[in-house]
């Protein structure tokens, strides 16, 4: 404490005269024990919270002050090497925390600050990768996706194929190899000495203390998903590859697309050769007659044509004792979409309009006294 005092003394006392001179003092401890470093403005901190203060050049508030740690350098010699101070322009807007490292930004915890929790290394032309050891959470996630950013823009090949190789995985997290490569490379770069003298070694006495990491996850495993979208997968700093998940997103949404595809294909097939047949010869199938009035069941046929683009048309038969009578048709979801009363007996059909429709498949089903007949499937495509 009393080296501490005398230095300050000794500070005091070179700010105030040089050579012999008394110039304006821009260090000053005051009777509170605040320290002030700076450009003074009297009105500062008159609530007495703040232990010291460092002002700067911008008025009128003297802000955007900087204080460096160790060689500043030169601008012209690209310098500003390390430095933490007030983000701001000489107008006074400033009140923002500038951190800055020239090669970059380290942060660390652990009681000798032997773990790197977050870090960025950069050189003079390219900004460095920010890597973070700890869990990161957060109220939201947002990446940047605008077509700005975006050149030689081009279509995904084989989606489904691709996703239809890949495994998913269940598995124990643990990425104790990777947090030990990461100490044993911050220690030798910055060569830490110990409050006790002792060099980092193995026997656990400097062993900093690291949370549980051994986690339940699903996922991809890198070197498998690598094989098949190389672009999704990187390596970081220490040769461990990371996978980027939201990029598998546009993937799964081509597959699904692809899918359907041929599931509307398969589907279009399928009522093709039911309505081949039953609807081969109308006129002769024993299965519609539309003579036939003898008939004590209610039926119903396939839609002519389908799938359809512009009309089709559905029969049915109602037998002549009947009371009521109803074609309903309900989209995929179950939505019911159009209402039909038959008054007809016997043989008959209804003609169903395409542009009253959108594309996609639907379901129409025969309700005969309020008792459901039969439900088939149809296909609008435009």
């Amino acid at each position: 404490m009393k080296k501490f005092s005398l230095m300050m003394l000794s500070i005091c006392f070179c700010a105030i005269f040089v050579q012999g001179q008394t110039i304006p003092s821009y260090f000053r401890i005051n009777s509170f024990g605040k320290m002030y470093l700076g450009d003074l403005w009297i009105g500062q901190d008159q609530d007495n919270v703040l232990s010291g203060s460092v002002f700067g050049p911008n008025n009128p508030w003297k802000g955007g002050a900087k204080l460096a740690f160790g060689d500043f350098g030169r601008q012209a010699n690209d310098g500003w090497n390390v430095f933490i101070g007030e983000y701001g322009d000489p107008d006074g807007r400033d009140d923002k925390l500038w951190l800055h490292g020239k090669w970059g930004i380290y942060l660390t915890t652990g009681g000798q600050g032997q773990i790197p929790a977050a870090y960025c290394n950069s050189t003079s032309s390219v900004v460095g990768d920010f890597y973070f050891s700890k869990n990161i959470w957060a109220n939201d996630f947002k990446k940047y996706s605008d077509i700005r950013f975006k050149k030689n823009v081009r279509d995904i090949e084989r989606p489904l194929s691709k996703i239809l190789s890949l495994n998913g995985h269940a598995y124990d997290y643990d990425d104790q190899i990777r947090m030990d490569a990461l100490i044993e490379r911050h220690l030798q770069q910055t060569e830490m000495s110990y409050m006790d003298g002792d060099e980092y070694d193995d026997s656990g006495k400097n062993e900093p203390i690291l949370p549980e990491v051994n986690k339940k996850h699903i996922g991809f495993i890198a070197q498998e998903l690598q094989k098949v979208f190389p672009d999704l997968v990187s390596e970081d700093d220490l040769g461990f590859l990371s996978i980027d998940y939201i990029g598998l997103i546009p993937v799964i949404v081509e597959a699904m697309k692809e899918q359907q595809i041929q599931i509307e294909h398969l589907q279009s097939m399928l009522y093709g050769r039911e309505l081949e047949r039953e609807f081969e010869n109308p006129l002769k199938n024993s299965s519609f007659d539309e003579n036939s009035t003898q008939d004590t069941e209610a039926r119903l046929f396939q839609n002519i044509p389908n799938p359809f683009s512009s009309n089709t048309e559905i029969h049915f038969e109602i037998p002549q004792n009947v009371i009521t009578a109803k074609l309903l048709i309900h989209d995929m979801q179950g939505t019911e979409i159009k209402s039909y009363t038959i008054n007809t007996r016997g043989a008959g059909n209804i003609i169903i309009q395409g542009s009253e429709l959108k594309a996609g498949m639907y379901m129409y089903t025969l309700l005969v006294n309020n008792t459901v007949i039969d439900t088939k499937k149809m296909i609008l495509t435009k």
